[in-house]
């Protein structure tokens, strides 16, 4: 939760808590690159997500919406295949993760390896269905450009 995590690291600043289901690491990271963008005295941030939904109401609120794999209950590590044309649900799971966005000239100032640079973003909304995108990708072709 925020308050463990503004405890547990030496940060000061805003603490925003996301909820986008799928989404809520990939609108963390683009929530901290606006902070940075509108604000030019923010050098770092971090940002991060977790999921933590093994429940039994989750498992039957997905299984009702016949969002995850049936096929492979004895072997999930070949259920979860997302871009396979023959997919027919994903794999409940937890995890989480973080990752630090720096500003350029900062990293390079006090000799940071730069693994990656954030050029841009951008967020859509398909409204075609509650747990699958169309199939002629133009939720995604939306949010790209």
């Amino acid at each position: 939760s925020n308050d463990i995590t503004s405890s547990s690291v030496p940060f000061e600043g805003a603490i925003v808590g996301n909820v986008a289901a799928c989404a809520t690491g990939q609108l963390s990271i683009i929530q901290g690159a606006q902070l940075m963008f509108t604000d030019p005295s923010i050098q770092i941030v971090l940002c991060g997500a977790t999921e933590a939904a093994i429940h039994p109401i989750a498992l039957a609120g997905f299984s009702r919406m016949r969002a995850l794999s049936k096929s492979f209950n004895d072997t999930p590590h070949r259920a979860s295949r997302p871009f396979d044309a023959n997919r027919e649900g994903f794999v409940m799971g937890e995890g989480a993760g973080a990752v630090c966005l720096e500003d350029r000239d900062h990293a390079i100032e006090r000799g940071a390896q730069i693994l990656a640079e954030l050029r841009g973003f951008g967020i859509s909304c398909d409204g075609h269905h509650m747990s699958q995108p169309p199939e002629d990708g133009k939720g995604a072709a939306s949010a790209m450009t």
